[in-house]
């Protein structure tokens, strides 16, 4: 072989290699922007179970003031809803455990001298904090049907995330 053909066949290989190592890196930049969304979206819905377990908090200031044979019915009807809070499998069965946790509190709270500005603040956080997960979610999913980004997710099995609708 000449010195030319092998100069020709070396820059041919640098080439093909650069660009080989540049697909590689330019895949895995996407990547990690994905992973930076779902972060994201991982930190908005901890912040959100965070909210709602403040809200559960208070059952025992709200059941307080319940007449006494009340009370043991409704403690048995709030763990037993806030069980299913916690076996919940999907976003969806969360969102119904946690909607009739709502509407259970509520309900009770509003029957007692439980100070419904307290209630309403922390409804308001739990909105806003259902608001900024979805708010992620919604970028997450965007850039998940953007090309070439598409075609990235596809190659890594990525799959969009759904909202939280209360």
């Amino acid at each position: 072989m000449t010195t030319l053909k092998k100069n020709k066949l070396l820059t041919t290989f640098s080439i093909i290699a650069g660009l080989i190592l540049g697909l590689f890196v330019w895949t895995n930049a996407i990547r990690n922007d994905f992973r930076t969304l779902e972060n994201g979206s991982n930190f908005a819905w901890n912040q959100l179970e965070i909210e709602i377990k403040h809200q559960a908090s208070y059952f025992p200031e709200i059941i307080r003031n319940l007449p006494e044979d009340k009370k043991l019915e409704n403690m048995k009807k709030f763990h037993e809803i806030y069980s299913q809070i916690a076996i919940s499998n999907t976003l969806n069965e969360y969102a119904v455990s946690y909607q009739n946790l709502h509407s259970f509190l509520e309900t009770i709270a509003s029957t007692t001298n439980f100070n419904n500005d307290t209630f309403l603040k922390l409804n308001l956080r739990i909105n806003d904090e259902a608001m900024l997960f979805n708010q992620h979610v919604s970028l997450y999913n965007t850039q998940l049907s953007v090309f070439p980004k598409n075609k990235v997710a596809q190659s890594f099995n990525l799959t969009q995330l759904k909202q939280f609708n209360i």
